[in-house]
């Protein structure tokens, strides 16, 4: 079944009783988890990305991917990664996680162009790029 049948009856289903806002915003939830079903990832890339995430970063960390590789549309492209750890991380140990996470991936995927943010879950984050990405980015998977 594609997304569009799935999203449909979704938006059937719970549009009338949410009203046009909130049905709207469940259909924007949904595009973004849905999302995933076309990024540009081989499954062994979206798989060590996963698994160094699991290895750097303690329970509850999301890990999304953002940017053009998110667009079928769109050719090459680094893999950009926003990392949402489930508290505030201090100075020295985000440096320490995201060195971890990262050499994970470079070993794994043989030195691919990475970018890596990483922020906090549920916090007002205004830089350009967190909003961005937590606007577009697409799930790959959670510690």
């Amino acid at each position: 079944m594609g997304c569009n049948g799935v999203l449909g009856r979704l938006w059937q289903r719970n549009a009338p009783r949410a009203g046009l806002l909130k049905g709207l915003a469940l259909v924007a939830a949904l595009l973004r988890e849905f999302r995933g079903m076309g990024m540009r990832l081989t499954e062994k890339e979206r798989a060590a990305i996963v698994r160094a995430a699991h290895d750097a970063f303690e329970p509850g960390t999301a890990v999304f991917l953002f940017g053009s590789r998110v667009d079928d549309a769109r050719r090459g492209g680094d893999i950009d990664l926003l990392v949402e750890a489930p508290r505030p991380l201090s100075a020295a140990d985000l440096v320490a996680r995201r060195t971890r996470f990262v050499a994970s991936i470079y070993y794994a995927l043989e030195e691919q162009p990475i970018d890596v943010v990483i922020t906090a879950k549920g916090t007002d984050d205004d830089r350009p790029v967190v909003m961005h990405a937590r606007r577009t980015g697409a799930l790959l998977g959670r510690t």
